[in-house]
């Protein structure tokens, strides 16, 4: 299925294993460019979106096609360097950066998150979010991730996609300062 870039410029779309654009010319006669080349590889087609374009229009996201398996995972990266590694949590997918003792909460994920385990009591000695200005989100990689705090408890959003980034101490505040209804 194509997609446009985000500033409307372009259409992104794929024949086979290999990608192409057409670019707006904004003439009448004709309104399109002619195709021009992107990549070729071995590409997942799951039947659904099958690819993103980054909100900067300069990159697409697709699913690499493994011969190991038919499991595909998205790798999230923060300033360490270190992929997140993902957990499952009674039955709640997060991601987790081991180096950095952050999770990353997709939206809505804390509240089912805080539902689901008890309040934390382990102290892990965590410090704040260090995080470059602008950041960039680790999942929808837009630079609109802000520093911010709930009740002293610091963390960093994205106000694109809404996501949170929490170190292991303010998840342990959060959790026992927060009523939830756990049943």
């Amino acid at each position: 299925m194509p997609r446009f870039s985000p500033q409307g410029d372009r259409i992104y779309y794929r024949d086979g294993q290999r990608w192409y654009y057409v670019a707006f010319t904004g003439d009448d006669d004709e309104p399109f460019t002619s195709p021009r080349f992107v990549l070729e590889g071995e590409y997942q087609n799951p039947g659904g979106p099958e690819f993103e374009v980054s909100p900067d229009g300069k990159r697409l996201l697709l699913l690499e096609r493994t011969a190991a398996s038919s499991t595909t995972t998205l790798s999230l990266i923060l300033s360490c360097g270190k992929p997140f590694e993902s957990l499952d949590i009674g039955g709640l997918p997060l991601d987790r950066c081991e180096p950095c003792r952050t999770y990353w909460f997709d939206r809505r994920e804390l509240e089912a998150f805080l539902k689901i385990v008890p309040p934390l009591k382990q102290k892990r000695g965590t410090g704040s979010l260090k995080l470059p200005t602008p950041a960039t989100c680790p999942r929808c990689e837009t630079p609109t991730l802000e520093h911010g705090s709930w009740h002293s408890v610091p963390m960093a959003r994205c106000a694109t996609c809404r996501g949170l980034l929490i170190g292991y101490d303010g998840i342990r505040e959060i959790s026992t300062k927060m009523t939830v209804d756990r049943g």
